[in-house]
């Protein structure tokens, strides 16, 4: 189980550093077509798509990306206590 909890440890972790680096990037503009922000945009836009477009006004995307890392947080906690609790330490 340790294991487990290791791998999604980490595959939540690069998930959020990922989504800072989104957050960074459309804050200050950043040229899309560079392959590194590009693939960074691809490899997390499955998490900010569904929060497009919720607020009307100021910078959609930057919300959207917000919204995002909240969500991905609150996922990992539910997970991590589900696991806890299945595993006999959430006594």
């Amino acid at each position: 189980m340790a294991t487990l909890l290791q791998i999604l440890d980490l595959l939540f972790t690069l998930l959020l550093i990922l989504l800072i680096l989104r957050l960074i990037f459309t804050a200050i503009s950043s040229n899309r077509g560079h392959p590194v922000i590009a693939l960074i945009f691809n490899l997390t836009e499955w998490v900010v798509r569904p929060f497009r477009g919720i607020v009307r006004g100021g910078n959609q995307e930057i919300l959207a990306v917000i919204f995002a890392l909240i969500a991905v947080l609150i996922v990992r906690v539910l997970v991590f206590a589900v696991l806890a609790i299945g595993d006999g330490r959430g006594k």
